[in-house]
């Protein structure tokens, strides 16, 4: 498609993601959104192994299943409601590919994390595990908001531009 060819965005629409984009008071509402996505997954993570547990399934299945049902809502949740997706300009396989490559990351992180604590530190597992909760959540969240979810170059330059269009 030619430059000129190309769809223009009006500037309300322009100026409104950069806003979302740009703007570094976005990040807490945007984490806290995260926070509260997190903890539905959780919620529905949980739930669900319960429930296959009391059905008689084998408990590391149930887990499976439940971690997987957990992940897909938060992917969903953070796709539509945490992040800009649409700015990312990629595809939905892609950003699925990339969230699950970023659990994976938080997978890691909380395995050294707790490593660490009782090992180095000979903190109890209890609160090796209490420490890397936090961690992988701050690690996850910006390697899910700087890489997964982040606004492709064609989108920073047209909320960059939208932007400087708007100061006299």
């Amino acid at each position: 498609m030619t430059p000129s060819a190309r769809p223009q965005e009006t500037p309300g629409r322009a100026a409104s993601l950069a806003r979302l984009l740009l703007n570094p008071l976005q990040l807490p509402g945007q984490l806290g959104r995260y926070a509260l996505a997190s903890a539905l997954s959780l919620s529905l993570d949980s739930g669900v192994y319960l429930v296959l547990l009391r059905a008689g399934l084998n408990a590391v299945l149930a887990g499976v299943i439940g971690y997987g049902a957990g992940a897909s809502l938060h992917y969903a949740l953070s796709r539509r409601f945490v992040f800009v997706a649409r700015g990312a300009d990629k595809s939905h396989i892609r950003l699925a590919a990339e969230f699950v490559v970023s659990g994976l990351v938080g997978l890691w992180v909380t395995a050294a994390t707790i490593a660490l604590c009782t090992g180095y530190f000979g903190a109890s597992p209890i609160a090796g595990k209490a420490v890397a909760i936090a961690v992988s959540f701050i690690v996850v969240f910006a390697v899910r908001r700087q890489i997964v979810f982040q606004a492709s170059r064609g989108a920073r330059a047209a909320c960059e531009r939208a932007q400087y269009a708007r100061k006299p």
